[in-house]
């Protein structure tokens, strides 16, 4: 239980798995938007980087993305039949794709150990997250650097805490909350 939510709650992390996607670098001047469509699978105990591929060189304010997937691809097997892909499905009856963060670990709440699944999932909860910093690409090579600060999960628009809702699939106020959490989960850099 090495982090505290803005509850105020000591929780650990067990598992997180997400998708990005429609990764929009935003232009400025002379520089145009340039759109990487993905998607890309994320796991957080594995995932040490990916090939997003070329960059257009040019100086950008920033970038937005999905946390998850575009609704032409949020459809049951739509997406290659890998184990990660499966793994990630959304069930039928709760209308298929695939879930879009799987967050799971656990807390401490009145002295109990609990714990905890914030999944999202669903068109209508489609984390839309930007991040605004000011980067130059100059060359053909270097590393965009995404950070998702999961602490962010839990404070922004609402300060979450988990003893109102240690699970949120299936839950629309729950994933609500997080889908507007998360807008602002991400940091970005480029490093030449």
């Amino acid at each position: 239980m090495m982090y505290i939510n803005e509850a105020g709650e000591s929780f650990g992390v067990s598992l997180v798995e997400y998708y990005l996607s429609e990764l929009v670098l935003m232009g400025t001047g002379d520089t145009p938007n340039d759109t990487i469509h993905g998607p890309w699978y994320i796991n957080a105990a594995s995932t040490t980087g990916i090939h997003i591929g070329h960059l257009s060189p040019g100086t950008y304010s920033g970038a937005s993305l999905l946390l998850g997937l575009p609704p032409s691809l949020n459809i049951s097997g739509a997406l290659p039949n890998t184990l990660e892909n499966i793994n990630m499905a959304w069930p039928d009856p709760m209308g298929g794709g695939y879930h879009f963060m799987k967050f799971e670990g656990h807390f401490i709440s009145g002295g109990d150990i609990n714990g905890f699944a914030m999944h999202i999932g669903g068109n209508a909860f489609l984390p839309v997250c930007t991040a605004e910093q000011d980067f130059t690409i100059t060359g053909s090579s270097g590393t965009l650097q995404l950070t998702f600060n999961l602490n962010e999960v839990f404070r922004g628009s609402h300060a979450y805490s988990l003893a109102d809702g240690n699970y949120s699939m299936g839950d629309p106020v729950l994933m609500g909350m997080l889908k507007e959490n998360i807008a602002d989960a991400f940091t970005i850099q480029f490093l030449p």
